[in-house]
């Protein structure tokens, strides 16, 4: 069995002529799979808005005073690690 060494030139040299013949195939599938991706997670933060109705943890929490919560987010934060609902403390 004889080893063979590829160098940079060879890979330069078959990148070059590999390039030509599916080069702006390959383009548009890496855009095409990039717009994808891009509007599916604008979906998704579009859908998490919609589902959460743009409220404010901090409406029902029961700690929503300046004293119970330091938090820099109050009174304007989506999620929270010390929310608890009123009535469930």
């Amino acid at each position: 069995m004889t080893e063979q060494f590829v160098t940079l030139s060879d890979m330069c040299q078959l990148y070059r002529t590999t390039a030509k013949g599916i080069g702006k195939q390959n383009m548009l599938y890496w855009l095409t799979l990039t717009a994808v991706g891009l509007a599916a997670a604008s979906l998704t933060i579009y859908a998490s808005k919609l589902w959460q109705g743009d409220r404010y943890l901090c409406d029902d929490c029961s700690y929503n005073n300046p004293e119970s919560c330091t938090k820099p987010e109050r009174p304007s934060a989506f999620s929270c690690t010390a929310y608890v609902a009123q009535g469930k403390r």
